[in-house]
């Protein structure tokens, strides 16, 4: 199809009773030039078994396999590889008309639309529900007149006047360049994400208009149990919403019919938020608010939990002078006062951070906590990690423990999940040096959405050279203590940099090797990498020396850099690079670094997410460069013989390259490389590498070895 009108996004999870539903009226649309795109978002239920069946019949579907992490970030991953001119997101479990893409599109197109507006119909699972929710019988058709073309901030001041501002996506059709252009997507991790989006659209929109038709078919389903969890979520949901409005409005003028308009949304907003913790008790509140970030906690309880905690204790007084405010903040509304409010703010809490009055009250004050933290990691971690975790916590160090690289090309299906999870890691001096190689997808746009948010971020852009040269320009740009290469479409678990950091550090080591488990991008299971890091053959003891493993010391983990943490110096010092190879650029660099280790220690957990089948790795594509392993055996071999270590691990070594040499005849796919791999191997390759003339107790894998004999045959 050489030009898309619209990329309609369907979110995916667990929805395997309504999804045929809405997935057939996408399919049926009137107009035909479309793409359906539908996002996996760990569904754990049978949806994707109807979405296949349907991809046979439909070259116009397109699959994103992600691993769960919400509605915005299943809609993020769908905008990122969306084509279309307009985007829509249609909710899983309900649906749309048969002619709505058409309409919406002639009017969108015609008009230079950058965002039109449309209506719903409410449908409910029950006769019950539908007496009990008969506000949401005709809560989304709209009465008014809004079929003039007009900027956003005016369509939005209209519908307040009428009081018919819906904020959900599913209600509108956007010009994608327009989100672009303006860095408009979803906040990740939040729920009520629809409000912010929405009212994004609006301030930023030059084109708006609004046709008065139901296209959209809004299921009301029973959703009424509720948790205090769950109340919190939902109000601190809209409060993020407020504060990425605060963000979007900085340096913004408007007229005053604008401001106030948009001042009843905040308003709006905040009253929600309010609304959601009034029957959540001050105790449990602070529970809840621990583990949020400093300047959200307070803002979040300037904003909304005093006022909660005034009209528990029966205080209208105060909530009715806030309100009052706030009636005057809709005339006088400036943006920029309210920003400069909570800049200061911030600078009041740093101030006060700084002082000793407010050290010691906060030791005294978290006391419990501190309590119950040592407690548990003196339990499941060791006496050494408890001391070093509240060392940590107490003075803050400004160096960097850890330089994460990671190097990537069109990784745009799995980026943000990889660095969502890299984001979210417990230890938090790390840098994240992050390579983009001549991507051609929306990889880079997704860095500079992280590399904008948080400092620790740092982007290197390059012609695409490969993920060898790639990692060693992030390593020489690195300024960590340690170094951890990691790859752009795996999933990290949060304690990852904390637990091998603190071990390495610990252990004095070179390196600190950990486990991995696999995600079946086909059959969608979790499976187990034993042969990462093999348990058996792991000393008792750490730190430990290659001596101590003995003759099976290379066969204790897999080649791949992203299950190891290297000392920096360490690889400085000899000099240590990735060849610049199509496939197996890791070898040379992990197994040099290994026999040149002094002391290596390990943590003996699964740490990383490695996707599996996902179609894009160098392991299916290496029949094009089927000799890149060879290669890299013979420079390893080279290393270890000049740097006066071959002799000692000699034999792990020959099992090494006879293991791979079997391995990459076995899995090349087409014969013309399987005949270069066999005839550079019966030339020289088995001398070289020290296999012919062998026993065959020599070797450890016995399969491997009559495969061997059978090409001896034959040479």
């Amino acid at each position: 199809m050489d030009h898309i009108k619209v990329s309609i996004i369907i979110p995916i999870y667990n929805v395997e009773e309504y999804l045929e539903e809405c997935l057939v009226s996408a399919l049926k649309q009137t107009l035909q030039e479309i793409e359906i795109i539908c996002i996996n978002d760990g569904t754990l239920d049978n949806s994707m078994d109807i979405v296949n069946k349907y991809i046979r019949e439909d070259s116009r579907i397109v699959i994103v396999e992600k691993e769960n992490g919400g509605l915005s970030s299943a809609r993020n991953a769908g905008l990122a590889v969306a084509k279309g001119e307009y985007v829509y997101f249609l909710d899983s479990d309900d649906y749309i008309l048969e002619n709505a893409m058409e309409v919406l599109y002639r009017e969108a197109h015609d008009n230079n639309l950058d965002n039109i507006y449309f209506d719903a119909e409410s449908f409910f699972e029950s006769e019950d529900l539908k007496e009990e929710m008969s506000v949401y019988v005709d809560y989304y058709v709209r009465k008014a007149d809004y079929s003039q073309v007009v900027s956003g901030v005016k369509m939005l001041k209209k519908m307040d006047e009428n009081n018919e501002f819906r904020p959900s996506a599913c209600l509108q059709m956007v010009r994608r360049e327009f989100l672009l252009e303006n860095k408009i997507q979803f906040y990740n991790g939040i729920i009520h994400e629809d409000n912010l989006f929405s009212l994004e659209c609006m301030l930023e929109a030059k084109r708006v208009k609004h046709v008065p038709q139901q296209f959209y078919m809004r299921r009301i389903r029973d959703d009424s149990i509720m948790t205090v969890t769950k109340e919190f979520k939902s109000s601190f949901g809209y409060y993020m919403c407020l504060e990425g409005l605060f963000d979007r409005l900085k340096g913004k003028e408007y007229p005053l019919e604008i401001k106030i308009a948009i001042a009843n949304r905040l308003c709006n907003i905040q009253s929600n938020a309010l609304n959601k913790i009034m029957d959540i008790p001050s105790e449990e509140m602070e529970e809840l608010m621990e583990d949020l970030p400093v300047r959200s906690r307070v803002m979040y309880k300037m904003l909304v939990q005093r006022m909660a905690e005034e009209r528990q204790r029966g205080n209208r007084e105060y909530e009715w002078k806030m309100r009052s405010e706030r009636r005057i903040e809709r005339i006088e509304y400036n943006v920029e006062g309210l920003k400069g409010k909570l800049e200061r703010k911030e600078k009041e809490l740093e101030e006060l951070k700084e002082s000793s009055t407010y050290k010691i009250g906060k030791k005294i004050l978290a006391g419990p906590n501190a309590v119950k933290e040592i407690q548990y990691n003196v339990k499941n971690r060791g006496k050494k990690y408890a001391l070093w975790s509240m060392k940590n916590k107490i003075v803050k160090p400004k160096e960097i423990y850890v330089s994460i690289i990671i190097p990537v090309y069109n990784a745009g299906q799995f980026i943000r999940a990889c660095l969502e999870t890299v984001e979210a890691q417990t230890l938090k001096n790390i840098e994240v040096i992050c390579v983009n190689d001549g991507s051609e997808d929306a990889s880079m746009k997704v860095l500079q959405e992280f590399a904008e948010k948080d400092s620790r971020f740092r982007i290197i852009d390059k012609e695409n050279t490969g993920a060898g040269d790639c990692r060693n320009i992030g390593l020489r740009e690195a300024k960590g203590e340690y170094v951890l290469f990691l790859d752009a479409d795996d999933k990290f678990e949060p304690e990852l940099c904390d637990k091998a950091y603190f071990k390495a550090k610990t252990d004095n080591a070179d390196i600190c090797f950990f486990g991995a488990t696999r995600f079946n991008m086909q059959n969608k299971k979790m499976e187990p990498m034993n042969w990462v890091l093999r348990k058996e053959l792991l000393p008792k003891t750490t730190p430990f020396t290659k001596e101590q493993v003995g003759n099976q010391f290379f066969q204790l983990t897999s080649g791949c850099p992203w299950s190891k943490l290297f000392r920096r110096e360490f690889i400085l010092e000899h000099h240590l690079e990735f060849m610049n190879l199509q496939n197996a650029n890791d070898l040379y660099f992990v197994r040099s670094a290994m026999a040149l280790a002094k002391n290596m220690t390990y943590v003996n957990e699964s740490l990383v997410i490695y996707r599996f089948a996902a179609g894009s790795n160098t392991q299916s594509a290496k029949h094009k460069a089927p000799l890149e392993f060879y290669k890299a055996y013979k420079a390893l071999k080279d290393k270890l013989v000049e740097e006066k270590v071959y002799d000692s691990l000699e034999q792990s070594f020959v099992n090494l390259a006879f293991d791979d040499c079997m391995f990459n005849l076995r899995t090349t796919e087409t014969d013309e490389a399987k005949l270069q791999i066999k005839r550079i191997l019966r030339e020289e390759g088995f001398v070289y590498f020290g296999i012919a003339g062998r026993p065959e107790e020599y070797f450890y894998n016995k399969n491997s070895y009559k495969e061997y004999q059978q090409i001896k045959e034959k040479m």
